[in-house]
């Protein structure tokens, strides 16, 4: 039985059903007590965004910077917009206007712009500059870990991994995206065992840690679903089922991961447990019914 496609990009992948995972400015709520006046206009820049009304989202920008030139949380989404509509010159405008001040928001808005931006030797030189100086947090090592794993350097993921676990500042989110990363190179070659078992170890240390969340089983599940190892997925499912972290795309990926080694009553059974716990939703429903056509499909020469 052919495999079934994943999902290209594992930032996407952990949105099923949940809400993106962020570690960047958009989850980011400024404090009132450090911009009280510029708030609203962050929140509806913030929201125009979203909706994709950029020239809005810019106007509103705009506005508010006059009023408050050095506010942190306004210049960081500014330059965040900038990278957004290709603006990069305005972004590195604004970030060298500031950048004596040493402002981790601007550094790791200006990293993560870039690596979208596919500027890749750009976002080092700042990550770098951000190291050097010691303000390289959290969001700093997520950004170029995400820029990395996008670009399928797992050796460089796998170091700054290891950087921000000893420099203690690896997040749940930077144990996720570290298990991305085996996923896109498991999607990439299934038999790869090594990587497969790199990523459970990684999934292990989190869940023992206490900080492992839905998107660590999700990100887990991935990797059983490239790999097609559907009896390990079951036991990751079970596990999100008894940590109350299985959400419908925990059952659809355990469904891909059934599909690909080829067990399709395997996968109904899966979708069965989804239906009992409240989780059978019309993806879950989805997955399986595109795992039972695609079999018949194969059953009758393809016709």
């Amino acid at each position: 039985m052919g495999r079934i496609e994943a999902e290209r990009k594992p930032e996407k992948r952990a949105r099923d059903s949940m809400p993106p995972e962020r570690d960047t400015l958009d989850s980011f709520k400024p404090p009132p007590e450090k911009c009280f006046f510029p708030r609203k206009k962050i929140y509806r820049a913030k929201k125009e965004m979203k909706k994709g009304n950029l020239v809005s989202a810019r106007d509103i920008l705009e506005s508010a910077i006059e009023e408050h030139p050095d506010n942190e949380y306004v210049i960081s989404l500014f330059i965040k917009l900038s990278f957004k509509t290709g603006d990069i010159d305005y972004a590195e405008k604004l970030f060298e206007e500031h950048r004596e001040t040493n402002n981790p928001f601007f550094y790791n808005s200006m990293i993560s712009g870039y690596g979208k931006a596919w500027k890749i030797k750009k976002a080092e030189e700042l990550f770098e500059e951000a190291v050097k100086k010691g303000i390289a947090g959290s969001y700093t090592y997520n950004s170029m870990i995400d820029i990395y794993s996008e670009k399928l350097l797992l050796g460089k993921v796998r170091n700054l991994f290891s950087e921000a676990v000893r420099l203690e500042v690896a997040t749940a989110y930077t144990y996720n995206r570290m298990i991305y990363a085996c996923a896109r190179i498991v999607e990439m070659n299934p038999e790869n065992e090594k990587v497969v078992g790199e990523a459970r170890k990684i999934f292990d240390i989190a869940v023992k840690k206490g900080i492992a969340t839905g998107y660590t089983y999700s990100a887990i599940l991935s990797v059983y679903s490239n790999a097609a190892k559907a009896d390990e997925a079951m036991e990751i499912l079970k596990m999100a089922i008894g940590a109350d972290m299985a959400h419908p795309g925990t059952y659809k990926k355990t469904i891909y991961a059934f599909g690909n080694a080829g067990d399709i009553q395997g996968a109904k059974e899966v979708y069965i447990m989804s239906a009992e716990n409240g989780k059978g939703t019309e993806e879950v429903r989805n997955a399986l019914l595109s795992l039972t056509y695609k079999k018949n499909k194969e059953a009758s020469g393809g016709d």
